[in-house]
């Protein structure tokens, strides 16, 4: 029989496992380090987890819901009260704080399909379901006309996205904007969801 403090101890253990990923990036990792993380022994990472890859995969899993299911869900509630562009800044400006504030998991995701060219991992599955929840609720308001060209237009604006989820101080090296900065980057997103809609 499960005790109260499983549940509890399996969830810090993944909260921590995502901490070490981000603070030490997604090689670096150790059972060890996630563990004192935790404040637990590797032996409660063996018996919940079956060992750090399936933790590490779970943990990568959780952090995919946060970035991908959540935001749809508030796309949809603020699409409700505002224009389609004014729900599409509100989506992206808080998607860039979250690649911005978790670079090195960002990078976790996007390491076997930018190192390896491997296209049938669960990241890219999810951006590509994630984007045709964006088409099916905001492609028509795309300044590009036509399904595929709107599909491509919102493809664009994700590579984007992308880039500044891996280097996140790309836009103050190359633009003088600081993306920690709430009006800069929200001035950025704008700027951004411009350039593709009407």
């Amino acid at each position: 029989m499960k005790s109260d403090s499983q549940p509890h101890a399996r969830e810090r253990i993944l909260l921590a496992a995502i901490a070490c990923i981000e603070r030490d990036g997604i090689d670096a990792v150790t059972t060890r380090t996630i563990a004192s993380e935790a404040g637990a022994n590797i032996a409660a990472i063996n018996y919940y987890f079956q060992g750090k890859d399936r933790l590490v995969a779970l943990a990568l899993d959780r952090t995919l819901d946060e970035a991908f299911a959540e935001p749809i869900a508030a796309l949809d509630r603020v699409r409700a009260a505002e224009r389609p562009r004014d729900a599409l800044v509100e989506l992206l400006d808080e998607m860039v704080a979250g690649a911005v504030k978790y670079p090195r998991i960002a990078f976790a995701h996007l390491r076997d399909p930018i190192a390896q060219q491997r296209y049938d991992v669960p990241v890219v599955e999810r951006m590509r379901s994630f984007l045709d929840a964006l088409h099916a609720r905001l492609g028509r308001s795309l300044r590009a006309r036509g399904r595929a060209n709107r599909r491509v237009a919102l493809a664009q604006l994700w590579s984007v996205i992308l880039m500044t989820g891996l280097l996140p101080g790309l836009a103050r090296e190359t633009a003088g904007i600081d993306l920690q900065q709430p009006r800069a980057r929200r001035t950025y997103v704008q700027a951004l969801v411009a350039a593709f809609f009407e």
